[in-house]
């Protein structure tokens, strides 16, 4: 329900802003100790080394490829399904669209996740901002014109045999949770953001998190 998706989405995106922001209380409390300094900040295994402990450090990078690796099987089916629609009108048979295809993207995922500086696609990010946009209005649009009534162009495959009640809930509410999640998720920059924020202190680099 719309009541529902709204909560979901409000609450997860409150919990990591909260504990975005707590990553800088962390780093302010090191770095007045003196535990912290320099260029030490931006790194989040450092910052966790000297906030919590060294024997526990190893946790940063296990966390890290099993979020690689859970974010690479998110978008490999996204990837393929977009795609294959596109290589097909190019002419590309379709016995290479299928497991070629699925091997080539793995492959492309398996060297983005390997980058420690992704400044060289930011053309790139930029470009998939602008799509975004261009499919939220497109989607406006469809909304407003009518597309999506029962007499409209897509009507057909937007009815639904019952409508949800407001705060229902369901399978699709765990989904929403986790798209929520990470669209919302930069926890490991959070030090190196701290680090480089001008006159930086808990209070501003809560206002930036909220």
């Amino acid at each position: 329900g719309l009541g529902s998706s709204l909560a979901i989405y409000l609450i997860t995106a409150m919990g990591c802003a909260w504990s975005f922001s707590m990553v800088g209380v962390a780093c302010e409390a090191a770095e007045r100790n003196g535990a912290l300094r320099g260029r030490e900040i931006g790194d989040f295994r450092t910052v966790w080394s000297k906030v919590v402990g060294r024997q526990t450090s190893f946790f940063i990078d296990v966390f890290q490829v099993a979020y690689a690796v859970l974010v690479c099987t998110c978008y490999l089916p996204m990837l393929h399904a977009m795609a294959v629609p596109a290589l097909l009108a190019l002419g590309v048979p379709q016995a290479m669209t299928a497991l070629p295809l699925k091997l080539g993207l793995g492959v492309v995922l398996l060297g983005l996740s390997q980058l420690r500086s992704l400044k060289d696609l930011a053309p790139f990010s930029a470009l998939g901002v602008a799509g975004l946009f261009c499919t939220c209005v497109m989607v406006i649009w469809r909304s407003l014109d009518g597309s999506y009534t029962l007499l409209g162009s897509f009507g057909a495959s937007a009815s639904i045999a019952q409508t949800p009640s407001f705060w229902a809930l369901g399978p699709s509410s765990f989904s929403l949770y986790l798209a929520s999640a990470t669209a919302v998720s930069a926890h490991f920059n959070a030090p190196r953001f701290y680090g480089e924020l001008q006159c930086r202190s808990s209070k501003r680099f809560q206002i930036l998190s909220w």
